[in-house]
């Protein structure tokens, strides 16, 4: 009996397993996820976890959460994001989302992309965000600390500081570019 109540008090929770995600779509040729996973796992912090969809880990942390976020804006694409948003019983299924914590993420075109980058093609979409954390206590204590939450709020809309996309092999500032439609 002893015994098992020490291993009940060795199990403790790292930071690790209060880590944001948001479970993405790749909808994608033969080959290019390898080339997404090269690119992407590792890099200011995210982490990767392949099931069918891939589940990014966002770190909430300013110094990393800026970077981890703009490095996924430039290839956004909108197939997956515009095929969810035609779900039947959309009401019902995000009522059911909310009550496990999950948002519907609809971020696709809400700014502008690189042209030119080599992950263009790949139809990566957010799609869902696991936010059940977000006022959660442990052991009386927030998990997330303000900074934190604050980013985690800021990740429903992928609002970050700082977006460049590189227009013509030059960064551009997001707030200089026309947008396709005022073109017309």
């Amino acid at each position: 009996m002893k015994n098992r109540q020490n291993k009940k008090r060795d199990c403790r929770l790292d930071s690790t397993a209060f880590q944001t995600s948001i479970v993405c779509g790749l909808l994608h040729k033969v080959g290019h996820e390898k080339r997404f996973e090269k690119m992407i796992d590792g890099k200011h912090g995210i982490k990767l976890r392949k099931l069918a969809f891939y589940d990014v880990e966002i770190p909430l942390d300013d110094k990393r959460y800026n970077k981890a976020v703009n490095l996924l804006k430039p290839f956004l694409c909108g197939i997956l994001d515009k095929g969810f948003s035609i779900l039947p019983f959309k009401k019902f299924i995000e009522k059911k989302l909310n009550k496990h914590g999950l948002r519907i993420l609809r971020v696709s075109g809400k700014f502008k992309t690189q042209p030119r980058h080599p992950l263009n093609y790949c139809g990566f979409a957010p799609l869902l965000l696991d936010e059940k954390y977000l006022n959660f206590k442990f052991m009386g204590q927030d998990v997330y600390t303000p900074e934190q939450k604050a980013n985690l709020i800021r990740l429903r809309t992928f609002e970050t500081k700082g977006y460049k996309p590189i227009i013509n092999g030059k960064p551009t500032d997001e707030n200089l570019l026309i947008k396709d439609e005022d073109l017309i």
